[in-house]
């Protein structure tokens, strides 16, 4: 198998591990509405659902920037 071959395989794999990590993503915002209530002790305006979210939605997107560069 050629190098170019295997980067894109290894880059479409890296698209659907992204997907499958947006789909857990939105299904655990779903299911964790309970710690919407729970806040940081150093700000008891933010809470840690959303704190959560945004952590795996950058996931998702160092994920899928890691494929883009695969695929180049």
């Amino acid at each position: 198998m050629k190098a170019a071959a295997l980067y894109r395989t290894v880059s479409i794999l890296l698209g659907l591990a992204a997907a499958g990590n947006t789909f857990a993503v939105v299904r655990f915002w779903q299911a964790g509405g309970a710690l919407n209530s729970i806040h940081l002790p150093e700000d008891p305006r933010v809470s840690y659902g959303p704190v959560l979210l945004a952590l795996g939605v950058f996931c998702s997107l160092c994920i899928v920037f890691a494929a883009y560069l695969l695929g180049i």
